[in-house]
C-alpha cells in the first residue's frame, strides 16, 4: 500500500508540482488578464471532465479491488466504463458545438475548444484502473512522463501574451500523452479480456457510482464554480489574482488526494471482513496526514507575502489577501476527506454523505456568489473557506450522532 500512496502521490504532485515551475512564468508573460482567461477555460471544461468521470474514480476501484483476481469481472467494468466515458466525451462535444453555434460565449469559445482537448485526454488515461489494482507505477510514469514534456514545450512555445492558445493547447495535452504512454502499462498487466459492453452492466455501474457524481458535482457548486462566478461578476482579470493564489493551496492540498485514494480500496477490502481494524487503518493515516498539512497550512499563511512575490511579483499584490484567507483550506480538507471517504462510505453511509456535500455545496454556492460581488476575489476565497468548514462540521457532528464506530475513537 505504501508504494501505491508513493506512486499516487508522484501522480497528484506532478498536477501541481510541474504546473508550480511553469506557473510564476505562465502569469507573468500572460499577465493578470491572459492568465485569467487560461484558468477561465479550463474552469469551464473541469465541468465536463466531472461529468465524464462520473464517480468512476471512487465506485469502479472499489468493485475492481473486491474483484482483483477474477479477469472477467474487472474486464466487465474495464470496457463498460470506458464505453460510458466515450458516450460522455461525445455529448460533451455535441454541448460545445452548440454553445459555439449559439455564440453563448463567443470570445472565450475558442480558448474552451483547446482546453477540451483535456477531456479526451481524461477519457483514455485509466487511473480508476489502476488504482483498484493497486498498481501504479505505469500512471506513475506516465503522468511524469507526459508532465516533463509539456513543462519543456511550456519554455519553448510560449513567449508572449498571444501564445495564450499555445499555453492552453500544451497543457491539455498533458493527459492525453499520459493516457498513450499508460495504454503500454495497461495492457501489460494480461488483466484485460475483450468483453462486450452491455447496457445491464453499464446501468450498474452508473447506479453505483451516482452518489459519488451528485458529491463530486455539489463540490464544483463552490470550487469550479467559484472561477466562473468571479468571472462573471468581476471579470477575467480578477479570476487570473484569485487562480494565481488558489493554485498554491492546491498544490499543497494535492497531498490528500493520493493518499486517500490509494488507502480507500484497501480500507474497503479490511472492512469487508473486520471493521474495526479497517477504521484503525484509515485513523492512522489520518493523523499523521492531518499533522502534515496543519504545519503546511501555518507555513503557508504567515510566508504568504514571501511566495507570492517571488513567484509572481509585485503585480499580483492582489493575490496575496487570498492567499491568507485559503490558506487554512488544506488542513478542513483533510478531516473532510478522511470522515467521508475512508469512513462513512466504507460503513455504508453514501446517502448521508451526498446530502450533506449537495446541500452544504447549494448553500456554499449561495455564499461565494454574495461574497464574491460584495469582496471581488478575496471574497471568493472567503466563500470557499467557508464552505469547507461547514462540510467538515457537518460530517464530524453526524458521525458522533450517529455512534456507527462501537465506540472506536473517531479522531
Amino acid at each position: 500500500m505504501l508504494k501505491n500512496i508513493i506512486y499516487l502521490l508522484s501522480v497528484q504532485g506532478g498536477n501541481y508540482i510541474f504546473p508550480l515551475v511553469t506557473l510564476p512564468y505562465l502569469v507573468r508573460i500572460l499577465e493578470p488578464t491572459g492568465y485569467g482567461i487560461y484558468g477561465y477555460s479550463f474552469a469551464v471544461v473541469q465541468y465536463f471532465i466531472l461529468f465524464i468521470d462520473y464517480g468512476f474514480n471512487y465506485s469502479a476501484p472499489k468493485i475492481i479491488s473486491i474483484s482483483r483476481e477474477n479477469t472477467d469481472s474487472i474486464s466487465k467494468v474495464f470496457w463498460n466504463v470506458t464505453f460510458i466515458k466515450i458516450i460522455a466525451a461525445s455529448l460533451g462535444l455535441l454541448i460545445i458545438y452548440l454553445i459555439s453555434e449559439l455564440n453563448i460565449i463567443d470570445y472565450q469559445i475558442k480558448f474552451i475548444i483547446l482546453a477540451y482537448i483535456s477531456v479526451v485526454g481524461n477519457l483514455i488515461y485509466p487511473v480508476w484502473f489502476f488504482q483498484g489494482l493497486e498498481k501504479m507505477l505505469g500512471i506513475a510514469i506516465s503522468m511524469f512522463s507526459a508532465r516533463l514534456l509539456t513543462l519543456c514545450l511550456t519554455f519553448l512555445l510560449v513567449k508572449s501574451e498571444k501564445d495564450l492558445g499555445i499555453a492552453i493547447t500544451i497543457q491539455s495535452s498533458i493527459t492525453v500523452i499520459a493516457g498513450i504512454i499508460s495504454t503500454y502499462f495497461l495492457f501489460s498487466l494480461k488483466k484485460i479480456i475483450w468483453v462486450p459492453p452491455s447496457l445491464s452492466k453499464m446501468k450498474e455501474l452508473i447506479y453505483d457510482g451516482w452518489h459519488y457524481f451528485i458529491s463530486s458535482a455539489a463540490i464544483s457548486l463552490y470550487t469550479t464554480s467559484s472561477t466562473i462566478i468571479l468571472g462573471a461578476l468581476s471579470g477575467t482579470t480578477a479570476v487570473g489574482y484569485f487562480i494565481a493564489a488558489d493554485k498554491i493551496r492546491l498544490a499543497l492540498q494535492g497531498v490528500i488526494g493520493p493518499i486517500t485514494q490509494a488507502v480507500f480500496p484497501r480500507v474497503t477490502y479490511i472492512m469487508k471482513d473486520n471493521h474495526d481494524d479497517g477504521l484503525l487503518l484509515a485513523r492512522k493515516v489520518f493523523r499523521w496526514q492531518f499533522s502534515l498539512m496543519l504545519v503546511l497550512s501555518i507555513f503557508l499563511y504567515f510566508f504568504a507575502d514571501d511566495i507570492i512575490l517571488i513567484m509572481y511579483g509585485k503585480t499580483y499584490h492582489e493575490s496575496l489577501e487570498i492567499l491568507k484567507v485559503l490558506a487554512f483550506t488544506p488542513a478542513i480538507v483533510t478531516v473532510s476527506n478522511y470522515i467521508a471517504i475512508l469512513v462513512m462510505i466504507p460503513i455504508g453511509m453514501k446517502k448521508e454523505f451526498t446530502k450533506i456535500i449537495t446541500t452544504s455545496g447549494l448553500i456554499g454556492l449561495l455564499i461565494i456568489t454574495y461574497l464574491t460581488n460584495e469582496y471581488s476575489g478575496v471574497g471568493t476565497a472567503i466563500g470557499v473557506i467557508s464552505t469547507e468548514f461547514i462540510i467538515m462540521a457537518r460530517f464530524y457532528f453526524l458521525i458522533k450522532k450517529t455512534n456507527k464506530l462501537n465506540n472506536l475513537n473517531l479522531l
